[in-house]
């Protein structure tokens, strides 16, 4: 399977739906977004999605009825809930309703195409990533952080300096025996504190042309790409 047809999100929060939405777009074809419990059980009916994900907040004050009816409204659907608060029990209940999949606000989003690749076995992946260590600098020459792995598409590194998903960057990436490639990066994902581990995952917004084939060719030169998932 590349996609998969028919995604739903609800959230009682528009802007928020809308976002995940735009996430959904690297691994299906139609991903349409609802505010209410209604709304969702609806599209349910009507979509029929391989996936839903839904707000735990529309779901209230009883969510383990509501999950209920989704799944006899879509049976096959992979049911992912989101939440800004969670009780331990109301997980517990989650847990016995075979629900495995609950994602914290604001959605990480390699957190939700680890569950895309879990469940579905698709890959989101453009370009393949290669296990390299180098430097990542801010334009002041100040030390950012160091790749774990890179790709023509972007970079997953350790960071020293704190740095929040939807930062865009200006950042020097420092190839062997070359000077630096500059370009600006956008954050898709970062998780921990400083200085606590933490990790970031960058997605290059501005590489052309010439700092294309410079990348491509460093790559090249370096052992077989990383294939794990994720």
């Amino acid at each position: 399977m590349s996609k998969l047809k028919n995604v739903v999100i609800a959230d009682p929060v528009e802007s928020v739906a809308v976002d995940i939405a735009r996430c959904c777009a690297a691994f299906s074809e139609r991903a349409v977004t609802a505010t209410t419990r209604e709304q969702a059980l609806s599209l349910s009916l009507t979509v029929q999605p391989e996936m839903l994900i839904v707000a735990l907040e529309l779901l209230e004050p009883d969510a383990l009825a509501a999950i209920d009816l989704l799944r006899s409204a879509q049976p096959q659907a992979c049911i992912v809930l989101t939440f800004r608060e969670l009780a331990v029990s109301t997980f517990a209940q989650l847990r016995q309703l075979n629900v495995a999949d609950v994602l914290p606000q604001p959605i990480d989003a390699s957190a939700l195409l680890r569950v895309v690749w879990q469940r579905f076995k698709i890959s989101t992946r453009r370009y393949p990533r290669y296990q390299t260590t180098l430097d990542v600098l801010r334009p002041d020459g100040e030390l950012l952080g160091r790749t774990r792995n890179v790709s023509q598409g972007g970079l997953l590194m350790d960071v020293v300096h704190p740095i929040a998903g939807g930062d865009s960057l200006l950042v020097d990436l420092i190839l062997p025996a070359e000077k630096p490639l500059r370009v600006r990066a956008r954050v898709l994902a970062a998780e921990g504190e400083v200085p606590c581990p933490m990790w970031a995952r960058l997605q290059f917004d501005s590489l052309r042309g010439l700092d294309t084939r410079r990348l491509a060719e460093f790559l090249a030169r370096l052992e077989l790409p990383d294939t794990k998932p994720g």
